[in-house]
């Protein structure tokens, strides 16, 4: 419920806005949907454990349609997934206390180890891929192609990244202000 004022007249009151909660139906467990978990981590939040959301910049509109279709696969074709543009930023957004419940504490080691240790070699690689999608950027400098990403808040996925890309030849650096 959300509160605001309204004036009328030199008579202030307080109106509300009122939002029935639906139920969201999961199709297919959220576990099969490696790139979208990847990219709620970089992007991703839950608010009032009922609306889950992603802002994305407002140019990432590819982004925004494969956000949209997971989101439709991994729940109902009925669910009402709100896209809006705020500022700079593209916002997408489905309320579903369901699908909260079903997302990790993104904050929370343990339960992005949990997570990661059930991928299969092809979806971790599709859940870093939705990691990068969300706070990566590439660089193609005289024939060297690099991936970064900045967290200050992930050290511990960043270090899992590193340990499960460093046998595949990849390298990561990473210091106090730039991380892999």
């Amino acid at each position: 419920m959300t509160f605001f004022p309204i004036c009328s007249n030199r008579v202030s009151f307080f109106g509300c806005c009122f939002r029935k909660k639906t139920k969201t139906k999961l199709a297919r467990p959220v576990g099969e949907y490696p790139w979208l978990l990847g990219l709620y981590y970089a992007d991703g939040y839950v608010r009032n454990r009922s609306q889950l959301a992603f802002a994305l910049s407002m140019h990432e509109e590819l982004i925004e349609n494969k956000v949209c279709e997971e989101l439709r696969e991994l729940t109902s074709k009925e669910s009402s997934i709100r896209t809006e543009f705020i500022g700079n930023m593209r916002q997408i957004r489905i309320h579903s206390t369901e699908l909260c419940d079903v997302f990790p504490n993104k904050y929370n080691p343990q339960d992005f180890t949990l997570l990661w240790n059930q991928f299969t070699q092809l979806q971790k690689l599709q859940f870093i891929a939705g990691f990068l999608d969300g706070d990566g950027s590439c660089a193609f400098d005289v024939g060297l192609t690099s991936i970064q990403t900045f967290s200050r808040h992930f050290r511990f996925i960043l270090e899992t990244f590193h340990d499960f890309l460093a046998p595949l030849g990849y390298t990561s650096l990473g210091n106090e202000h730039h991380t892999m």
